[in-house]
């Protein structure tokens, strides 16, 4: 997971970089992103309720997984 979250972002940190450096590069790179909590909630809670009734729903599918494993 380290070494494709390297890739996808393409961190700054060799191929063949110990676990521990690939853990600390991706720390440092999760971290340096600043993220508005307030905003990303009003977005989340927005595309629930504008898919609401349709299976494309994210609360929709987790309510389905958890009532299979409830059986």
């Amino acid at each position: 997971v380290l070494r494709r979250y390297r890739q996808a972002f393409k961190l700054n940190v060799k191929a063949r970089s110990s676990k521990d450096d690939l853990v600390l590069a991706a720390s440092r790179h999760f971290t340096s992103h600043m993220v508005d909590e307030v905003d990303t909630i009003a977005r989340f809670l927005y595309t629930v309720h504008s898919n609401k009734g349709t299976s494309e729903t994210p609360l929709a599918n987790v309510d389905s997984a958890a009532s299979r494993h409830q059986s």
